[in-house]
């Protein structure tokens, strides 16, 4: 895992040495291992690489990495778990490698095939390939299938530049700190900005699935290489004369091959163990293919006043696999001290991301890279509200016209309002959490009102159509971003294990006859890892890294709330009136979760010295 940085210009005034400087500090985080700079003048390019050592931990793996001829070069950030494969392929062609890195795996490759390279690699992965083509250079950028890496651009007057985070391009002077209006109206609306765009205006994220090239004189050439929809529409269709047993049996070999891929490595892996079924079985899976103990991490709270945490549950389930368990059992000291660093580390703002902050800090003392169970419901169909919107689709029209009558319960009014969505306007109406007419009321920005989850035609059944939503929208653009900025803002690699291409292709093409059975949730998940986790594992109520909020914010952050509401970011921002309303719910211990997406984004707006007029 690394970070990556570029600039492609014509522009000589633009001073290479020290932007190359710059971006290289600002991203030592990620790279702590070793650090390079390729400042090509001639051909208008300039590469930056920190390295943080996974594979082949000698000088050979030193990037920007270049080819024999000195034609191609490359910044590689990611794990391809299937370059020894891809390496024997390509020796049998007469290539000749020097290291055992799957950068150079990257580098050949693309040299040999291309852009079809993409479609090869099994892994996540955001890299840029500089070609000097006698006939014109051109940049190439990839990006992952599922956006796990990141990747973001600007054309800028000054040339096209590009890096790992955002911060790293406001560091080194190469783009403007200007909030896009649009997307300070998505994370008033969903609590995280949406991909393509970011938090500031001009500058985007590739999207998940995209490639690039751009050309020195500033022309850029999208495509997009991957579409998982189309995949698993043709499994689907193999998948419906099977029966339940068959794809539970098609659900474990995925599943088994996935964590040998993930588990691919020179250093110790370790595992997030959150007590949840999805990371107890990736923690599982990964204790077949390693040998020796495992060390897993989690997070639990004191007090508990709040939420319930699921420290008890990882403890089980950690001696059930006989895994080396550590937890950070955080109290409101901890969270007084953490708080100002989880928000010099967010790359953007975000109302999620301080569990992954908090339980990253104490993998990355110990090691390089961990496991993860991330998406497992949003593939297996595992969200409560996922089953709601299934089970209203199938409610007939009279029950609906009830509604008037007032015969319906209360308790059923707010699942009715997914009723008469599609399953991707369903997930787009509940991850949505405020509407405009409400935020028009309390903020002074005339925010433009876009739709923050599309539409598909992918023919898919419901739950696999809501699980792409998902994985489109909330996945991509709050939980994956957050994920890897603030786990390498501790130098740690996470790897998501249920997002191998393979598993996710496989399980979008399951049909909901396999996932909701006889009203149990990720019915098929659940039986392809029985035996592996800790007998009642699946049974229990989902919660997840739930996090006590109120009870920060009206303890240990109390103060810096109310400096947070009395800010000139606030000011700008919010109208007085609600302003002074939210502070006073504090007083009245009022709060509610949504209050903490606000003080995260007015934090961060201080802390970036983000000017909203």
């Amino acid at each position: 895992m690394c970070g990556i940085a570029g600039i492609m210009s014509n522009n000589e005034r633009i001073d290479f040495d020290r932007v190359g400087e710059r971006l290289t500090q600002s991203l030592r985080h990620r790279g702590p291992d070793d650090n390079g700079i390729m400042a090509d003048r001639k051909h208008g390019c300039l590469f930056v690489h920190t390295r943080l050592s996974i594979l082949d931990l000698t000088q050979r793996g030193h990037q920007p990495m270049h080819d024999v001829s000195g034609r191609y070069s490359i910044v590689f950030n990611g794990e391809i778990y299937n370059f020894k494969e891809i390496r024997d392929e390509l020796k049998k062609s007469g290539i000749r490698f020097g290291s055992g890195t799957d950068t150079e795996v990257v580098l050949q490759a693309y040299i040999h095939w291309q852009e079809q390279c993409l479609s090869r690699l099994r892994g996540m992965f955001a890299f840029g390939i500089v070609d000097r083509d006698p006939a014109g250079t051109k940049l190439f950028l990839a990006r992952d299938r599922f956006g796990i890496k990141p990747l973001i651009y600007s054309q800028t007057p000054n040339g096209f530049v590009f890096a790992s985070e955002l911060r790293a391009l406001t560091d080194a002077g190469l783009i403007d700190r200007k909030i896009s209006s649009r997307s300070l109206g998505q994370y008033l609306a969903c609590g995280s900005v949406q991909q393509p765009d970011t938090i500031y205006k001009g500058v985007y994220q590739l999207m998940a699935g995209h490639c690039m090239v751009v050309t020195p004189s500033g022309d850029l050439q999208l495509n997009q290489w991957y579409d998982v929809a189309a995949r698993s529409v043709e499994l689907a269709r193999l998948y419906r004369g099977k029966s339940y047993c068959d794809l539970v049996d098609l659900t474990r070999i995925k599943l088994e091959e996935a964590a040998q891929y993930h588990v691919i490595a020179d250093v110790e892996v370790g595992a997030f163990l959150s007590g949840g079924v999805d990371s107890s079985a990736v923690t599982a899976l990964m204790r077949r293919h390693l040998p020796g103990k495992i060390q897993t991490f989690s997070v639990g709270f004191e007090p508990q006043n709040e939420v319930m945490d699921e420290k008890q549950a990882a403890r089980v389930t950690a001696r059930f696999i006989e895994a080396e368990h550590h937890e950070l059992i955080v109290t409101h000291q901890h969270v007084d001290q953490m708080f100002d660093p989880f928000i010099n580390s967010l790359d953007q703002p975000s109302v999620d991301g301080f569990n992954t902050f908090l339980v990253s800090g104490i993998a990355g003392k110990r090691l390089k890279v961990t496991l993860s169970g991330l998406a497992g419901d949003e593939l297996f169909g595992g969200y409560t509200y996922y089953q709601d919107i299934f089970k209203l689709r199938k409610i007939p029209i009279p029950f609906i016209g009830r509604i008037a009558e007032g015969r319906i319960p209360v308790r059923l009014l707010k699942g009715l309002s997914y009723y008469g969505l599609t399953p991707y306007q369903a997930v787009g109406h509940f991850r949505q959490y405020h509407s405009w007419d409400w935020l028009r009321k309390v903020a002074f920005k005339d925010f433009e009102t876009p739709l923050l989850w599309g539409e598909d035609e992918s023919g898919l059944d419901d739950l696999a159509r809501m699980g792409l939503a998902d994985l489109n929208g909330y996945l991509c653009s709050t939980l994956l971003r957050d994920c890897d900025v603030l786990s390498m803002a501790h130098s740690l690699e996470v790897r998501p294990v249920l997002l191998d291409h393979c598993l996710v292709e496989h399980a979008l093409a399951l049909p909901d006859r396999a996932k909701i059975r006889n009203g149990k949730k990720k019915s098929v998940f659940l039986d392809a890892v029985a035996g592996l986790i800790p007998p009642g594992c699946g049974q229990r109520k989902k919660t997840g890294f739930e996090l006590p909020f109120r009870d920060w914010m009206r303890g240990p952050l109390k103060e810096r709330f109310r400096q947070a509401f009395d800010s000139q970011a606030a000011r700008d921002l919010f109208k007085n009136s609600f302003r002074q309303a939210t502070v006073q719910k504090l007083d009245k211990n009022r709060l509610r979760r949504w209050d903490w997406q606000w003080f995260v984004l007015l934090s961060w707006l201080d802390r970036n010295r983000v000017d909203l007029q």
